[in-house]
């Protein structure tokens, strides 16, 4: 399998082709639309699209597109560029701690806080509205942890290229183009059955499982991200390839999986048995 471990320059223009993509429909098409058009476009389009990007970021951030890992960090803010919000930079940080820290509180800022836990619970219209603030909880979850610890270089420039293009879209289009962008943003994040993916990834839907891959259609879609107890296993691997490494060891990824994630998402709201709270937490190495 060390032959899957290398990078993936073609993402590159995949991240390229889906940013003309978001930039091209907010300047060229949402300005002519009504509104309930321009809902419905966030929805089929923008909101998967956006997704997409969060995924490709993700390979950036494991210096899975270039084997410099500066042409990865500017990639990366590159997605942000149709995101309207700075993540880029922080994401790495976190994300990184997040696979050497699975699980340990106050490190792997994937985990919900103490406070997020208790605020929902297992009300069902708590989870849901949750799950709709799913981008609120993202963005400052990260600052409570040791995820964020080091330089801010990347965050400042991350944060100065993202607000000098969203200036630009604002100027050249108008509100309703940022909206756009903004509003796939927020959707991909949580109101939408992609979004389900956050509570597969290691949520514990299946008991003893603190990893769970999804193997359906949405991976289509999501450049293979269903594919997460493989990426788990090996990090290196890009997206295009991580099929591969089910494929070459089928006896070793036959525990229980997803079918959706839209199915994930509705059994997580409706089940009073799942919560914020159905996570694994590991003790710290010392």
């Amino acid at each position: 399998m060390k032959r899957l471990c290398r990078p993936y320059p073609i993402t590159a223009l995949w991240i390229l082709a889906l940013v003309a993509t978001q930039w091209g429909l907010a300047l060229g098409a949402v300005p002519r639309l009504p509104w309930p058009a321009v809902a419905l476009l966030v929805w089929l389009v923008g909101a998967p699209v956006s997704h997409g990007l969060f995924v490709l970021m993700h390979d950036c951030a494991h210096d899975l597109v270039s084997r410099h890992r500066w042409h990865n960090q500017v990639l990366a803010i590159v997605c942000d560029l149709a995101q309207t919000i700075p993540s880029a930079a922080s994401f790495r940080r976190y994300h990184l701690r997040h696979h050497a820290a699975m699980g340990q509180l106050g490190i792997d800022a994937d985990l919900p806080t103490s406070f997020e836990a208790r605020l929902v619970g297992n009300s069902s219209w708590r989870k849901a509205l949750w799950m709709c603030c799913y981008s609120v909880s993202e963005a400052f979850r990260p600052f409570s942890s040791q995820a964020m610890a080091g330089p801010r270089g990347w965050l400042a420039l991350n944060f100065l290229l993202v607000l000098v293009a969203d200036l630009l879209l604002l100027t050249a289009g108008g509100g309703v183009s940022l909206a756009y962008l903004l509003a796939s943003t927020l959707v991909a994040l949580g109101p939408h059955p992609l979004a389900g993916r956050w509570l597969a990834e290691h949520y514990v839907f299946f008991p003893g499982q603190q990893t769970a891959s999804m193997y359906g259609w949405g991976n289509r879609l999501a450049f293979n991200v269903g594919y997460h107890t493989e990426h788990h296993d090996l990090p290196s691997v890009p997206w295009v390839s991580l099929p591969c490494i089910r494929e070459m060891a089928p006896h070793l990824y036959r525990q229980p999986s997803h079918r959706s994630w839209g199915g994930c998402l509705w059994r997580f709201i409706t089940d009073p048995t799942l919560s914020p709270y159905a996570r694994y937490l590991n003790e710290r190495s010392s």
